[in-house]
């Protein structure tokens, strides 16, 4: 048989530690709480799928309320320290969108069009021809320029050389979101620039 111990065991009284900062007036907190008072019910921005840098769902809300705020309620939060971080963190995803926003190169952009063109086994536009083609498109990045060959290639029916249009149909709606989003970020780092 098995002798249940029956001693009383005590447990020590545990100290209570507080961790981290209290709240203050500046900083996070500060920056938070005007967020939260003035932001919109549904943010407009987000971020294009293929910048390098993702942010969170609060940098999109800052941005998207840092945009939109009045000079006034940007006055509200005036000199606050954490202005300096969210202002390098902005611009650095400028940055990043520069870089990826970067026009195709006219060597990268003939490549492309060589493959369309040996995919429907028909000649690219010549001399003054394929040299307007490669204007009507030259502002693509090479990322989305890329999508939009593998689309037209997917899509394109006929066995002639695509319009430049049909090239730039494919991908519009992401390039046009792109320069919305980077005008946004550029709005939201010259109202910051304003207040520090």
């Amino acid at each position: 048989m098995k002798k249940i111990n029956s001693e009383i065991t005590t447990l020590l009284k545990e100290t209570q530690k507080q961790t981290g900062m209290p709240p203050s007036d500046f900083g996070v907190v500060c920056l938070s709480d005007w967020v939260k008072k003035y932001q919109h019910p549904q943010p407009i921005v987000n971020q294009p799928e293929f910048l390098p840098i993702m942010l969170s769902q609060s940098d999109l809300i800052l941005i998207d309320t840092i945009a939109r705020a009045t000079s006034d309620k940007l006055e509200e939060i005036k000199n606050d320290e954490e202005l300096i971080v969210v202002k390098k963190r902005i611009s650095n995803v400028i940055h990043q969108l520069d870089i990826a926003m970067k026009p195709a190169t006219n060597e990268s952009i003939v490549k492309s069009l060589q493959v369309l063109g040996n995919t429907f086994q028909t000649e690219l536009p010549k001399d003054e021809g394929l040299k307007y083609y490669i204007e009507a498109i030259k502002d693509i990045p090479p990322v989305l320029l890329k999508e939009a060959i593998v689309k037209v290639m997917k899509t394109h029916k006929y066995n002639t050389f695509p319009l430049p249009a049909v090239i730039r149909e494919t991908i519009d709606n992401k390039l046009n979101f792109c320069h919305s989003f980077y005008c946004w970020c550029k709005t939201a780092l010259q109202r910051v620039a304003s207040i520090i």
